[in-house]
């Protein structure tokens, strides 16, 4: 939950984190015109703390955020997708896809998807 590393203590969600960034990369050795941005998010867990929330977010989801989009970065060049064509940017937790304001109970069962990187396409 912590950690921006692809590895997961299960062997089958690790799997899967490969399956797909080799599928990635796959598709961009195809289309070699686009540029990527990798954009990491990470999840709020102190939002109903505003001044605890600004902190959270600045030492810990910022980070954790660029270190996710960083670390997809660099597995995309070691498979061979040059790296001007990649750049990484942290988001934080500042758009999460289960928002706690808007639905704690949500939030509470499914805030794990607002750990994830996205990709943005730019040709």
């Amino acid at each position: 939950a912590n950690s921006p590393s692809l590895e997961s203590s299960d062997p089958e969600s690790a799997a899967k984190n490969r399956a797909v960034l080799n599928r990635l990369a796959q598709t961009l050795k195809k289309y070699k015109s686009y540029q990527v941005q990798v954009e990491g998010h990470a999840n709020a867990v102190l939002w109903y703390d505003a001044a605890r929330a600004q902190r959270e977010e600045t030492e810990d989801l910022y980070p954790l955020s660029l270190a996710r989009a960083q670390t997809i970065v660099n597995e995309l060049v070691k498979v061979g997708i040059e790296p001007s064509r990649l750049s990484a940017v942290g988001r934080g937790g500042k758009f999460p896809i289960v928002d706690p304001k808007k639905d704690v109970e949500l939030w509470k069962r499914e805030n794990w998807k607002n750990r994830r990187v996205e990709f943005i396409l730019e040709k």
